[in-house]
């Protein structure tokens, strides 16, 4: 069944995709790539947030577009290369974009998108009986363009299938007040 979380995912995170992101996706992603990230997230995000103080750690389904958004602006030795440089990262637009295919692959793994669900959110918003039918035929064509969204940018199932075992540390983390 479709989780409202899914939905606010697919909502928020339809940001533009930083061109640092692309030569990012055919590394493998490992294992150790995705303790690391948990390992170094509650402090990281303490940094960038000092860093950025428009970048708000809390909004967990919006961390993806955040970071996506930032990197797409960050320049040369910035604030943010210096905030994810203690952590070993080599620049803020690798961990960026290591983050995003973590969030990502993470959100699938715990509940990836189909059409049952997609049936069963406009159904609810079909049977609405406060909104208009102007106001549902919009949500609904949001939702549909959202879902044809989600599924375009479907992570690898390699990926999916190696951040399954790390979903409930990873909600953990990123659950860290910042």
């Amino acid at each position: 069944m479709l989780k409202i979380g899914w939905i606010s995912f697919v909502f928020l995170a339809q940001f533009p995709v930083a061109q640092a992101f692309c030569g990012e996706i055919d590394t493998p992603l490992g294992a150790s790539d995705i303790a690391t990230f948990i390992a170094l997230w509650p402090e990281t995000s303490k940094a960038l947030a000092a860093a950025d103080p428009e970048f708000d750690p809390a909004l967990t389904n919006g961390l993806r577009g955040q970071l996506q958004e930032m990197a797409a602006s960050d320049s040369k030795d910035s604030k943010l290369d210096s905030a994810v440089g203690t952590a070993g990262y080599r620049d803020f637009e690798t961990f960026a974009a290591l983050s995003s295919r973590i969030f990502l692959a993470a959100q699938w793994a715990k509940d990836a998108p189909d059409e049952a669900d997609l049936n069963a959110a406009i159904d609810g918003i079909e049977n609405d009986q406060v909104r208009t039918a102007e106001q549902k035929a919009e949500m609904v064509g949001a939702l549909k363009q959202a879902y044809i969204k989600a599924l375009a940018e479907k992570p690898a199932d390699e990926d999916i299938a190696l951040a399954k075992p790390f979903v409930g540390a990873i909600d953990k983390a990123l659950a860290v007040d910042p």
